[in-house]
This record gives structure tokens, sequence and C-alpha cells, in this order.
């Protein structure tokens, strides 16, 4: 995970599908960022979760299963 974090995680907070991606001009994956948060959420990390549904796409969808 914390490879993940320093070679995908944008400075939006958002995550890429992989190193170097450029489609769309590197812009974040809204379900890859989603899994980012299920995956923290499962493991207890509300705070983390959190952190990746701020992501500028994903703030409209709330993320209400972290609240």
């Amino acid at each position: 995970i914390e490879r993940m974090n320093l070679t995908l995680r944008t400075y939006t907070g958002g995550y890429l599908r992989f190193e170097e991606d450029n489609y769309m001009n590197g812009n974040p994956w809204t379900i890859a960022t989603l899994w980012m948060a299920e995956y923290h959420l499962a493991k207890g990390e509300k705070n983390k979760a959190r952190a990746c549904c701020c992501q500028r796409r994903l703030r409209q969808l709330r993320c209400h299963a972290i609240e």
C-alpha cells in the first residue's frame, strides 16, 4: 500500500490506474480511488478512507459508509 501511495496517488488525493498513466492527462481514476477507500474501510482506517473520498470528483458521492 505504501508503494501505491508513493507511485499512484496524485496531488488531488486520487489514484492513477498504473504508474506513468497519462490517459486524460494523468487524471486520477474514480474507481481506483474508491477501491483504496474500500481497502482503508476494511482495515478500520476511516480517516484514510475519508481522505480518498475528499478527492474532487468523489466529493459528490459523499462516501456515506465512512460516516
